[in-house]
């Protein structure tokens, strides 16, 4: 549980607050609950959120960083492959639908008429064969 909002936070006895005190506070009616759960209180003012998107941003830089790179990366020899395996079970037709789905968004062109999956495949980003594996295994 949270507490969030404007003015909430002031001069509030973070020990004493649990769910019973807290439901009491905003329905005016005792509260029902028979075991004890922390109460978070977060305060939402400019510094303090300045504060938490910094520490977000830190945490999670190596994954940004990793999925930006996965957006220009050519797929792996290992993605391509069991690709090819996947394209061999579910068929061309599927596989195309499959393979414009993918790439719809994304820098890879679409599949010309006379070419070959294994050259449209080779052509992917990790990130694309990782979407086009999600369609083809899939219902």
């Amino acid at each position: 549980m949270a507490l969030v909002g404007p003015g909430l936070t002031e001069d509030v006895d973070e020990e004493a607050l649990t769910a019973n005190v807290l439901w009491e506070a905003v329905t005016g009616k005792p509260g029902t609950q028979t075991w004890y759960e922390h109460v978070r209180v977060t305060c939402r003012c400019g510094h303090c959120e300045a504060e938490r998107k910094a520490a977000n941003d830190a945490a999670y830089a190596d994954r940004r960083d990793r999925t930006a790179r996965a957006k220009v990366e050519p797929a792996t020899e290992k993605q391509v492959k069991y690709l090819n395996t996947l394209v061999a079970k579910v068929g061309r037709e599927r596989f195309d639908t499959a393979f414009a789905e993918a790439v719809k968004g994304t820098k890879v062109a679409p599949r010309s008429a006379d070419e070959k999956t294994g050259q449209a495949l080779k052509r992917l980003t990790k990130a694309t064969a990782r979407k086009l594996i999600s369609e083809l295994v899939g219902p």
